[in-house]
């Protein structure tokens, strides 16, 4: 997308089936991606895709913060 739109900024990046069902190893693992990515791009905001999913573990959604705020 962003050797066609070079201007755009992308919101998400990580499954919000990863936050849902996956381990915290899973979570971190995929957030990690993420940031590795929008560092690459310099045009991504990096969070959950599109919604955070009723009776997502609140260990999956502390452990996608707490790697945002680690690697940042």
């Amino acid at each position: 997308v962003h050797a066609r739109y070079p201007d755009i900024v992308m919101v998400g990046c990580l499954a919000s089936h990863t936050l849902h069902t996956g381990s915290v190893a899973a979570v971190i693992a995929e957030t990690r991606t993420c940031l590795e990515e929008a560092r690459s791009t310099g045009r991504m905001i990096v969070g959950c895709s599109n919604i955070i999913m009723p009776e997502t573990p609140p260990a999956n959604i502390a452990a996608m913060l707490k790697t945002l705020a680690d690697y940042r």
